[in-house]
Parts: C-alpha cells; structure tokens; sequence
C-alpha cells in the first residue's frame, strides 16, 4: 500500500462536510474517512471516499479521531475507577481485597487493578438527568434576530441574538460547542430572565473572541455594572479545527461556578457579588462582522447533584491512609480491608485506628472511596487518550485497531483491549489526574 505525502493529501482530499471518522492531523489538516487497520507499525489504514485505494497515514502524524459510529447502548454505571495517571474506567466493583481491585467494565471485560494504581472510586454516581437537548428547531426559541437553523447547529453570519426561557434547573451543567470560521466573536448568557443586551438584571454571560475568553457576572442593583469572575487570554488559533467544547457548572446554593474547556477543569469561581443570579433562560449573542460566521451546536442541560461532585473534588485530607466520605457528608479514615456482601448488600470494610472492631460501611451511602496515594505514573511514551462511551477515557500506547478491537499498552495495567463500538473518540495527549 502505498504512503502518500502530505502535499498529496493537501491538494485535495480533505472534506469536513462528508461523513465518516474525522482524523486530524498534526500539519492541522483534516481528514474524512473510516478508519479500518492501525497495523503493528502504528500507521493508519484509511478508506477514503475520495480516493479508489485506501489511504496509509504514518502514526506519528495523528493527532485525533473522531469516531463515527451511532452511539452505542452503554450500560449507565454509576461506579467509576479514577486511576493515578487520569483515566477513568465506568464499571462494576466485583471484589477487593488489601492490594486490589477486581473491576468489570462493558468496553474492556474484568480488569484487576492493583490498589496503588488507584486514586479513588465512585459509587452512586448516577448519569445526571438530561432537561435539554439542542438545539432542535425554532419551536421554544424566541426574540430570534439573524440565527438559522441548519440541522443540529445554531448559524449566525452577523449579528445578533436568540434566546430560550425556562431551560436551566437550580443546581445544573450546561454544554455547547462552538465553532467559527476565521475568529469567534460570540457571548452566551445564563441565570438570564431578562434576555436582552441591555438592562439591569442579575445574570452571566461567557465571552469568546479573538482576544481570548471571559466570565462576567451583572450585578443588577449596581446599573449594568458587570464583575470579571475569570479571563483567558486563550486565543482561537490555540483549539484544533477551530471549535471547542465548553462546559459550565453552577451550583447555586455554594455560588460556586466550574469552567471546563474540552473536557478538562479551567478553573472554579466564588460568585460572591449580591444576591445569587435565579433566572433560568439563556442567550446567544453573535458579535459576527460581515460574513463570519459563529455556530453553537450540541447545547445540553442536565441537573447536577453538586454535593456529590464536591464529595469528589475534595480529595485526600490525609493521603498516607484511606478515606470513605457517605451520601450525607461523613469521612471515615483509616485502612480498607476489602468488600463483602451481607445479606444481598455489598459492604466496604473498614479498619480505622480509633476502634476495635471493622466498620461496615454499604455501598449504598458511599459517595467516594479515596485509597491511600503514592506517585503517579510516568506516561507512556505516545500515548493517545480514548474516550471510550459510558463517560470513560484510558490511555494506550503501541496502538493496535481492528475490526473488533482496539489494543495498546496501559501504563498501570498492561495489555488492554476496547471494543471497537465503545470507541467515540482519540487523541494525542493525557489527562491532568487532578482534573
């Protein structure tokens, strides 16, 4: 098979309006395709719909893949493995015992998981509830001024707004992506039941043009004054393909706000500043001069229970031991010897060094389960990060893809191989454990 070069790719077979897997590039381009073989050599064997012959990319050219296949039926576990090097495994605790953990997962099969390769685990961690997917068709949106709807996307060539009433609960996550074509020049409000640029109300907007990225709360009992609660000075050059996925988290009753860029945590905020914003619509607002265009797309809303998510960004007060925090806020330290099942319940077991006996803790009121930590991993070399459906990721090296499977080297487990199906999407790269 032969190799083409990249001034050969260049001069015309890159198309982002076909379908198909999206492979980019390190040279920027882009790719449209499916992706059949990565061979024992790493590169990428890629049936093109604008070439007869397969197309072979060199492996050390890929930055990602976007993997198009319908999503699949994934089973909604709500336990969830966070290993020391960043990877998150949904699944099953089967068992566990003083130096590990046997940990069933739909995309990879049983894994056993060494305890120090462990930075915690969750349970009860139930998907959380969609309100809102978008954005649809006009039906539910109003004072639209310039925006069209183009199948799943929001296209604006100019300037304007369109807003949405009653989309977002009390405690929520809301997600977009935008995308541009030269420069963004966009804003998107929330906590808004004033819905209009100007005016006095209490509300948010965040901000995204060529000068970088901004989070601004309207204090409405100061005339229109707004307060920076966050600037980037993040530039559009700076995101692969001239989109990125933004995420906001509001927890309103600890006026807390989360940032998340692509999928990792930008930073969390104190919105200390008057009374609390309580609207519930939201605003998009194109700043758009001419022809250039802004496109949101993927809008979600779900409502987060944000107490467990504080329960899991705690972390270790005393991380030379183990800690169990419950659903209702209590923390027990100490030595976990294992779990059992008592009468159809599984059971964590506990040794804490202030009493005799074990305590019993059921899983059913455990939030997080923090095991004692050591130094995190060094990563592999070339290693790509896979999100894998379900809500997980893990990092491989030594790629390998089939028609069935995808395998590489873990660098706390091994060997491992991911269901072809289960794969939505990879690229270059490793997660921050801390995230």
């Amino acid at each position: 098979m032969k190799l083409l070069p990249f001034t050969l790719l260049a001069a015309g077979l890159f198309a982002t309006g076909a379908s198909g897997d999206r492979i980019g590039l390190a040279d920027e381009n882009l790719l449209t395709g499916t992706v059949s073989t990565i061979d024992t050599r790493g590169r990428l064997m890629i049936d093109s719909p604008n070439t007869a012959d397969p197309i072979v990319i060199r492996g050390s050219a890929l930055r990602s893949i976007d993997f198009d296949v319908p999503p699949p039926d994934a089973p909604a576990h709500q336990e969830r493995v966070h290993l020391t090097n960043g990877d998150v495994l949904p699944g099953l605790v089967r068992g566990m015992d003083t130096s590990h953990v046997d940990f069933r997962t739909w995309f990879a099969g049983d894994v056993r998981i060494p305890r120090p390769a462990i930075r915690s685990i969750d349970f009860n961690d139930a998907p959380q509830k969609l309100r809102f997917k978008g954005p649809g068709g006009p039906e539910g949106w109003i004072n639209n001024d310039g925006w069209k709807f183009r199948s799943t996307t929001l296209v604006s060539g100019g300037r304007g707004t369109i807003s949405r009433r009653k989309v977002l609960p009390e405690q929520f996550i809301l997600r977009f992506q935008l995308a541009w074509d030269s420069n963004p020049s966009f804003r998107f409000y929330f906590c808004d039941d004033y819905l209009k640029i100007g005016g006095d109300t209490d509300r948010y907007y965040f901000d995204i043009n060529s000068g970088g990225m901004q989070l601004k709360r309207q204090a409405g009992n100061e005339g229109r004054t707004w307060h920076s609660l966050y600037s980037s000075r993040r530039r559009p050059e700076e995101f692969q393909d001239n989109n990125v996925d933004l995420e906001l988290r509001v927890d309103r009753k600890r006026r807390l706000l989360y940032i998340y860029i692509d999928g990792e945590l930008e930073g969390r905020f104190k919105d200390d500043i008057g009374p609390f914003p309580t609207g519930s619509g939201i605003m998009l607002e194109s700043n758009s001069g001419g022809e250039i265009k802004n496109t949101i797309g993927s809008i979600e809303v779900y409502d987060w229970d944000a107490i467990s998510q504080l329960h899991r960004n705690e972390g270790h007060e005393d991380p030379t031991r183990d800690a169990i925090i419950t659903t209702d806020s209590e923390r027990h330290g100490g030595e976990v010897q294992g779990l059992v099942e008592e009468d159809g319940e599984r059971i964590l077991l506990l040794r804490n060094p202030h009493a005799d006996a074990l305590f019993h803790i059921p899983l059913r009121r455990t939030s997080v389960l923090y095991f004692r930590q050591g130094e995190p991993p060094s990563p592999h070399p070339g290693s790509f990060l896979i999100d894998v459906a379900g809500r997980g990721q893990v990092q491989l090296a030594d790629l390998r893809l089939d028609e069935a499977t995808l395998s590489g080297q873990h660098v706390l487990l091994g060997a491992l191989e991911v269901r072809r199906e289960a794969l939505l999407r990879l690229r270059s790269g490793s997660p921050d454990p801390d995230d």
